[in-house]
């Protein structure tokens, strides 16, 4: 198209050499524009064809990735608002085991239980640990240095000033050692409360399953009011016989929720949410009526609506997400694909459903916030970093520019795109804290994959399209309100008198690649962690990973899919942006390419989710290519029929989205793969699957990790003594 533009395009761009090789070149009514029409056509089909083509490979990739997965991932579900009256491991077992016939086909339950408190207290524990072990290390070092120097000594000859010279290393060695054992003491008072606490747990889970396998199905009658009676229930299902006071605590605190519960219960239902997402313990709120039964409050107390459910085989996990709903109400028993062991949120999943629908709303309304607050400010960063504009101002400015004319180029040329770059490389950041605070996220990756849509949507809409208009902002709004289509000629023209603006875009996406590639930030920290950690090797662990939040897959999927937008959108209008994306993919194939697989550490992976996204996106990306050249052609070629053959291809894009969504089965297997993997299990053939991050789907803190796996410092008390054993 270069050469077209440049030597038959009629010279309507005049002294402006750059735009010589586009379509602003192309002179009013132009037999070129003809020649355009079609050409959106072909472009439309090739990039379709193409995403398909690469869709097909992708889906071959994707059953070979599901079909290694580990064991314990692939034959494990995600059950959310699970009813109350199954909401305990052996209810939901046999819950489980009777929708396949009643036949043993759950391996185990994981029931999410409240925790904080037992956290809390790993997470005091762990600081302890921390400063025990930075003591231990210097005591070492200041050991080995001192044997060092009475060797040197020695050596030397130097036998009658080795007492005195050496006296004050033994003070301050004496004095690390005091240290050390004060810390060590600290450590293991916060380990044994860690193991009380941990045993009280899982005492009273072991209460609640034995009260409620012994319940009549009366109790659970919906339909049957009746009244919490007086007391504790927890203090009925917890023995005293045991003369454990953390028993006695725990069941003082249980009475304090309840009588909360019974002065919230009258509250509205969604001002209970709200003051459940403040911390407040109101877990009942999923029934804002009376509560029914001592046995119902103390397992609305203990557990959560949510579980892991991991299966025997993967045929009975994959048929349990596919036989849903379980029943006539759709909000029960909400089935889904579990996420990667090791990067499963624990806290967001044990929160209730109207927690998240109340946050849910609120975090809308945030997003929409930001948007209106990004609007004026890319507006007044594309307006006001061209020295032409700021002219009209200030004399000033205008006899700079006049004087330095070169500089004044060079200004106009980087400034906008660098400060787009600069304000548009905050937005994942903020982004990332709406989303943590106000959407439910059952993985770190999911947020990941949350972060690449909404980061995506503001990349193409303030990097493409309020730019293009961003000169006449208001003018275009108080048009649209009149006539809607008037925003495709603004969009267009727009476009066309930005080329020079996205060329300068690229140039310093480039810098900002060279940059990442150098890994300053990581540099950084290691220089300053190195200062405050024994080894260099513990620098060089704290000083990872990246910042998740711009160097994180979302955001960096969302900004190549914007580059190919960009490029697609100016594939006509402006022939030389093609060949900068080239370069830009070229870049990112070469060094993501390395940092991914050497200089990076793994992140969790959900097989293919971000890929699909950004094909989706490259979809819309042609959207925007065929609304922009219809408007295109509409004003510059002199004949309504270009621009309808250019828009009819409209039609075809959404269609193909349409058909895109549904033609390709790869969230999971199909139902054959599946049959031929359960025959392979029967028969006992060897299956090559990928280890497990984590050998099962149980919270962390309820793992005795310092029972079974790490040493640790154990005071032998009688208090502690039935808790280790048990």
């Amino acid at each position: 198209l270069a050469p077209l533009h440049v030597f038959f395009g009629g010279n309507a761009a005049g002294s402006d050499y750059l735009s010589w090789q586009g379509f602003a070149n192309v002179e009013q009514g132009s037999k070129l524009c003809w020649l355009h029409a079609f050409l959106v056509w072909y472009v439309v089909l090739f990039v379709d064809t193409r995403i398909y083509k690469f869709q097909k490979k992708f889906v071959k990739l994707r059953v070979h990735w599901l079909q290694k997965l580990s064991h314990v991932e692939s034959c494990t579900i995600l059950v959310e608002n699970i009813p109350l009256r199954h909401r305990t491991v052996a209810g939901l077992r046999k819950y489980m085991n009777n929708m396949f016939a009643g036949r043993e086909v759950v391996h185990e339950v994981h029931l999410l239980a409240y925790t904080e408190q037992l956290e809390s207290l790993i997470a005091t524990r762990d600081v302890a640990k921390v400063a025990m072990e930075r003591a231990k290390e210097r005591a070492e070092c200041a050991t080995r240095a001192r044997a060092e120097a009475e060797a040197a000594r020695l050596e030397a000859g130097e036998h009658e000033d080795y007492t005195i010279v050496l006296a004050t290393p033994r003070i301050l060695l004496d004095m690390m050692n005091s240290t050390l054992e004060d810390l060590e003491a600290e450590y293991s008072t916060h380990q044994d409360e860690v193991v009380a606490e941990r045993y009280r747990l899982k005492k009273i889970m072991a209460k609640v399953e034995a009260k409620a396998e012994d319940a009549d199905e009366e109790e659970w009658d919906d339909e049957a009011p009746s009244q919490v009676a007086d007391g504790d229930p927890v203090d009925m299902l917890v023995d005293q016989t045991d003369g454990d006071t953390s028993m006695d605590e725990a069941q003082s605190e249980a009475a304090v929720k309840i009588q909360r519960s019974w002065r919230a219960r009258k509250m509205p239902a969604m001002l209970l949410g709200l003051k459940s997402s403040l911390g407040f313990k109101f877990r009942h709120i999923a029934r804002p009526f009376a509560l029914k039964s001592e046995l119902e409050t103390a397992i609305t107390e203990t557990y959560s609506s949510t579980a892991f459910v991991t299966f025997n085989t993967r045929y009975d996990a994959i048929m349990a997400r596919r036989i849903i709903p379980y029943t006539p109400d759709r909000e029960e028993f909400v089935v889904s694909e579990a996420p990667d062991p090791s990067d499963v949120n624990y806290n967001n999943l044990k929160k209730d459903a109207l927690h998240w629908k109340t946050w849910n709303s609120v975090g809308i309304a945030l997003i929409i916030l930001l948007f209106l607050m990004f609007l004026p400010t890319i507006a007044f960063i594309s307006s006001f970093s061209n020295l032409n504009n700021l002219s009209s101002y200030s004399p000033r400015i205008e006899e700079f520019a006049a004087q330095n004319p070169k500089l004044a180029g060079m200004w106009n040329g980087i400034a906008g795109a660098l400060g787009l770059n600069i304000v548009l490389g905050f937005l994942p950041t903020v982004l990332v804290l709406i989303s943590q605070a106000c959407f439910k996220q059952t993985a770190n990756a999911w947020a990941q994959l949350r972060l690449q849509k909404l980061y995506f949507l503001f990349l193409v809409v303030f990097q493409l399209l309020i730019v293009s208009m961003a000169s006449s902002m208001m003018n275009a709004m108080v048009d649209f309100a009149h006539n809607p289509l008037s925003l495709v000629d603004r969009l267009s023209m727009g476009m066309c008198r930005t080329t020079h603006f996205f060329l300068s875009v690229f140039v310093i996406q480039w810098a900002a690649m060279g940059m990442e590639h150098t890994r300053y930030v990581q540099l950084i920290k290691y220089m300053l962690f190195k200062k405050t950690h024994a080894t260099s090797l513990d620098a060089a662990i704290a000083a990872e990973p990246e910042d998740q939040d711009y160097y994180g897959i979302g955001a960096r999927s969302a900004r190549v899919a914007s580059i190919f937008v960009i490029g697609l959108a100016f594939v006509s209008l402006c022939p030389l942006i093609s060949l900068m994306s080239l370069i830009s993919f070229c870049l990112l194939r070469v060094l993501l390419g390395y940092h991914v697989v050497y200089a990076e550490t793994r992140k969790a992976d959900i097989g293919g989710h971000f890929w699909v996204t950004m094909l989706k996106h490259c979809q819309v990306g042609m959207i925007i290519y065929v609304i922009c050249m219809t408007g295109v052609l509409a004003e510059r070629s002199g004949s309504r029929y270009p621009a309808l053959i250019a828009a009819s291809s409209l039609v075809y894009v959404i269609e193909s989205m349409i058909v895109f969504d549904g033609k390709f089965f790869w969230e999971s297997i199909c139902h054959e793969q599946v049959m031929q993997a359960q025959r392979e299990a029967e028969e006992g053939k060897a299956v090559d699957v990928r280890e497990p991050t984590r050998e099962s789907y149980i919270q962390p803190e309820l793992i005795d990790e310092e029972l079974y796996n790490t040493p640790r410092i154990v005071k032998r008390t009688p208090n502690n003594m039935a808790a280790i054993g048990e």
